[in-house]
């Protein structure tokens, strides 16, 4: 069964980077899933400066806001890529904590270039109601609601951002990821990932 993917609201299970408003317009891209083309990664800090979490061990997994890109461990890109490889890019940064300090693993920015139109409108809870008109006033999945998904769209797919065509005001899901229920054993299994929420979807 598929899932649709967010982060836990836990405030002091989270972390970002220090520059994230400097450099919005390079995070909004890699977020998205936007072509790298004429990108200035360069740009960012070396090293990066990530704070938080303030509580408990550093994440495998960590994105700073609605909006921002995810940042995975070496541990969560090798699985994604034994699942899904050559699939996604992974730009590595180089990491470390508020105090200078180098983190045990490295770190990437996810960037998921696989966009799949897959989310049956009429069937799906979100923020405002289920169906079609509660869509046109927000895009955003009632985490707690029903999502439906076409099956034949996502059959041997792993992690995808949703998709639909985009208008001239936004780009509806671009920023919802999903992924498979073997991505999701992996990451909350073997490798024990906490604070992410996996919101199961229907399929038809």
């Amino acid at each position: 069964m598929p899932f649709y993917v967010n982060f836990t609201p836990n405030h002091l299970r989270s972390a970002g980077p220090t520059d994230d408003w400097e450099n919005r317009e390079i995070y909004n891209v890699i977020a998205r899933g936007r072509p790298l083309e004429g990108l200035k990664l360069s740009s960012l800090p070396n090293p990066l400066v990530i704070a938080g979490p303030d509580k408990g061990e550093m994440l495998r997994i960590f994105c700073a806001s609605p909006g921002a890109p995810w940042f995975v461990s070496s541990s969560v890109k090798d699985a994604i890529e034994r699942l899904e490889p050559n699939v996604h890019n992974f730009i590595p940064v180089n990491t470390v904590n508020i105090q200078g300090k180098a983190f045990d693993e490295k770190y990437y920015m996810l960037h998921v270039t696989q966009a799949i139109d897959a989310v049956v409108i009429e069937e799906t809870d979100f923020a405002s109601g289920m169906g079609r008109k509660a869509f046109e006033r927000s895009d955003t999945i009632n985490i707690g609601g029903v999502c439906t998904l076409r099956a034949e769209k996502i059959k041997g797919r792993h992690l995808w951002r949703g998709s639909v065509q985009p208008t001239i005001e936004r780009t509806p899901f671009a920023l919802h990821h999903f992924c498979s229920d073997e991505l999701a054993g992996e990451l909350t299994g073997r490798l024990k990932i906490s604070n992410l929420q996996f919101m199961t979807c229907k399929t038809i």
